[in-house]
């Protein structure tokens, strides 16, 4: 009996159902299919994997066998079915994340843009709540980016006069934006963010 034959007797076999015939031909074919499929992915976690399946794929499917065609043949064609499918998830998954990835910084950039400007106004609500002395000398520091000394000669008052008002102008604003925004934010926020604008 040569090869052709033997393996067309296998074929009929599993059809019917043996078990040792097609654990015969998983010995016999599986190191093929494997070496095939490693080619291709490689990766030896993918080729077994897909190994695997293609060989549970031929054992589902023995029903619909037709003995006229090779059974190595069928098997090859499984693995290399179940590959092409492996590389279209891959594909659709990177193409997926990198899609995710974009989003997430848009979202992100949007979400940083309007947190910043929800503080700004914020911080404008308040500074308008203050004091007039206090909010002029708060915007000559915090806009302007005047040292306190030069406030002081601006203002014709002490430099100690101007840290006070400072002082009291950055705890009452601290304290509006606490209740306003529901959480502490600290001094050098307020700085940042007046700077940023």
């Amino acid at each position: 009996m040569n090869k052709s034959q033997l393996y067309n007797s296998d074929l009929i076999s599993i059809k019917n159902g043996d078990r040792k015939a097609f654990d015969n031909f998983y010995v016999a074919y599986f190191d093929r299919i494997f070496v095939l499929l490693l080619f291709f992915s490689k990766s030896r976690e993918v080729a077994q994997d897909l190994s695997q399946e293609t060989f549970a794929r031929v054992w589902e499917s023995r029903a619909s066998l037709n003995p006229e065609n090779s059974l190595k043949s069928y098997t090859r064609r499984i693995a290399k079915n179940l590959l092409q499918d492996y590389f279209r998830k891959i594909a659709v998954r990177n193409k997926h994340e990198k899609n995710l990835q974009a989003a997430d910084q848009v979202e992100n950039k949007t979400m940083d843009r309007v947190l910043d400007s929800e503080l700004r106004n914020l911080l404008e609500e308040a500074v308008k709540k203050l004091p007039p002395d206090k909010q002029v000398i708060f915007r000559m520091s915090r806009y302007e980016h005047l040292t306190y000394a030069e406030i002081a000669a601006a203002l014709n008052i002490t430099p100690k006069a101007v840290e006070r008002h400072m002082a009291r102008a950055l705890q009452y604003l601290r304290t509006y934006l606490t209740e306003k925004a529901g959480y502490q934010l600290p001094v050098c926020l307020l700085f940042f963010s007046t700077l940023s604008q």
